[in-house]
């Protein structure tokens, strides 16, 4: 049997310390003096509201740059599959409703009818983090990336628990085991690059954003974020180069996927239950 995996917007963003992550105000008011470009902050500050949803639903059947996550084919034998295919996929239209407490009972009765299944234990850390129930989703999705190790999502989804806790280190390593994964997956390289700066590692970051920008010339958060490590690090010509391409450039379709925090679209597609 199968079930449904999501990588869902959420608003931690709106609710609690947010998943992009917004300047300090003094930082801020700094880059816009080095340029003359305080309506280019006005603009971040907006873009980095709508981007704190990072994630994202997936399906089997996406193109380009959504790709399906690596899964056994072995499913459980108990007769509780095709229970457990069900109530994930309810689960998984809850999520599409921005309803993540509706979602989590279904994800937590799915793994009641099967244990096994690391697609629900996926889905259930996502519905989890949804509500800033940061503990409880790292277990689930610890859980899920050791039962899949091999599945970007579980591991960008944790990755983005570890930002919300603080575990900086942490975060870096499951956004840079991301791109080991999924090397064309420049919204990791973003939040490797994001962390890094909070860490002051600008050669680091500035490395990150360089190669999200190779894979997606018009990531605006790489873009700006690019554009603030050079700064930091003082390469003031630099930064005001890449404010200007920020300044310029058109949202891609990954921005545009992130910025559905109140409109998604919920695909569902067949994964075996582990």
């Amino acid at each position: 049997m199968c079930g449904a995996a999501v990588r869902i917007p959420i608003a931690t963003g709106w609710i609690a310390c947010g998943i992009w992550g917004i300047p300090h105000r003094q930082e801020e008011n700094d880059l816009m003096r080095s340029g003359n470009l305080r309506a280019v902050g006005l603009i971040f500050a907006c873009s980095i509201l709508i981007c704190c949803a990072s994630v994202l639903v997936r399906s089997s059947a996406r193109s380009g740059q959504e790709k399906t996550a690596a899964t056994k084919k072995s499913g459980p034998s108990n007769d509780g599959t095709a229970d457990a295919y069900r109530l994930n996929t309810l689960g998984a239209a809850y999520m599409n409703q921005q309803r993540p407490a509706d979602a989590q009972k279904y994800f937590d009765q799915a793994l009641e009818a099967a244990p096994k299944f690391a697609v629900a234990r996926m889905n259930l850390g996502i519905s989890l983090l949804a509500q800033q129930k940061l503990e409880p989703a790292r277990a689930a999705l610890e859980a899920a990336t050791q039962q899949i190790p091999n599945d970007a999502y579980a591991w960008y989804n944790l990755g983005l628990v570890y930002k919300d806790l603080g575990e900086t280190e942490k975060g870096i390593a499951a956004f840079l085991h991301v791109t080991e994964i999924s090397p064309k997956e420049a919204d990791a390289y973003y939040f490797a690059g994001y962390l890094y700066s909070q860490s002051q590692e600008y050669d680091q970051a500035i490395a990150a954003f360089q190669k999200g920008l190779a894979l997606n010339a018009f990531h605006a958060s790489s873009e700006f974020g690019l554009a603030r490590a050079l700064q930091r690090k003082g390469d003031a010509a630099a930064a005001r180069e890449h404010l200007a391409r920020f300044r310029k450039s058109p949202r891609s379709i990954s921005e545009r996927r992130l910025a559905r925090a109140t409109a998604t679209k919920a695909v569902i597609r067949s994964r075996s239950c582990h």
